[in-house]
């Protein structure tokens, strides 16, 4: 139930700065993947 919970938290946040970017639902979820991703490189 909890992983549902998180899917549909990101689902949420990917839409709404794509509604308020005006960039592609696709776009912004890369982004956020690629930043996500790269975020422990960055803190070692």
């Amino acid at each position: 139930m909890l992983l549902w919970l998180g899917f549909i938290i990101c689902t949420s946040l990917i839409v709404y700065l794509a509604e308020k970017t005006g960039l592609g639902r696709t776009w912004v979820g890369v982004v956020l993947m690629a930043s996500v991703t790269s975020l422990p490189e960055l803190v070692i």
